[in-house]
């Protein structure tokens, strides 16, 4: 049997992960307007960056797959919790 060519596979993101679709999937006007705003493409890059925004700002750390509330994050809970 002869041997094929190697050919390179071409392969295309999907359209909602392509630049200039920020926020199409997404059916709440203002939170796609917002998204766009930001660059977001999709909804879980939104989440991604308040997650790392709340490790940032050291409510949270993550133990492997895991979020951990910190100390500072069980105070405000407290504190606003009636």
């Amino acid at each position: 049997m002869p041997k094929r060519p190697n050919r390179r596979r071409v392969t295309r993101k999907h359209a909602a992960f392509r630049d200039g679709n920020s926020g199409r999937l997404v059916e709440d006007e203002e939170l796609a307007e917002a998204m766009k705003e930001r660059g977001s493409r999709h909804a879980g890059h939104a989440a991604r960056d308040t997650i790392d925004g709340l490790i940032y700002q050291k409510y949270m750390h993550r133990n492997q797959r895991e979020l951990v509330p910190t100390a500072k994050a069980e105070q405000l809970i407290q504190f606003l919790t009636p």
